[in-house]
């Protein structure tokens, strides 16, 4: 990447030539500047694409579990203005769509899949506190990322422990 930049930038200086000159008239300063926008490019049209599969799909939800005497539509709009600006900050924050999946789904995984596997393969348990098993494991991966990796060990495994931990006492039910 930097040696690229440095190449085209040699390019610019070593010519009395335009800008427009040099891209249309040589073909290897053409496949450069290729090179070099082509990552950033592809990676902004997917992380734009995944903003708009999921922004209207997020603003219904949150639409739907506001609790006010509102109309469906006045709670979707102000569903898809939360879910914008969240997307905006996501987008900002994050260089690589890679990050992004990264970061979310060791949050996710680790809240989610011990209770998923509870529910799939013992279908007759109850877990006592689902909100608490949900949202703890989430904020120690949160905790885990901000910290900087710990140990160098990825927090999906923090995470998953303390889901495991919190989803132990379950009773069975009547």
């Amino acid at each position: 990447g930097i040696q690229l930049k440095e190449h085209i930038l040699k390019k610019f200086s070593n010519s009395n030539l335009k800008i427009s000159d040099i891209f249309s008239k040589n073909k290897e300063a053409q496949r450069d500047a290729k090179k070099l926008f082509s990552v950033s490019d592809q990676d902004r049209k997917l992380k734009m694409s995944t903003i708009d599969s999921f922004t209207f799909t997020s603003a219904i939800t949150i639409g739907n579990e506001m609790k006010n005497n509102k109309s469906m539509k006045f709670n979707t709009r102000i569903g898809l203005l939360i879910t914008s600006i969240i997307a905006v900050v996501i987008c900002i924050s994050f260089n690589k769509v890679i990050n992004i999946w990264y970061v979310f789904g060791s949050i996710g995984a680790s809240s989610i899949l011990i209770p998923l596997l509870k529910i799939i393969f013992n279908t007759d348990y109850k877990i006592n506190y689902p909100t608490l098993t949900l949202i703890v494991p989430g904020a120690i991966a949160s905790i885990w990322i901000y910290l900087g990796y710990p140990y160098n060990i990825d927090p999906i495994f923090p995470g998953i422990v303390s889901s495991f931990i919190l989803n132990k006492p379950i009773q069975k039910l009547s």
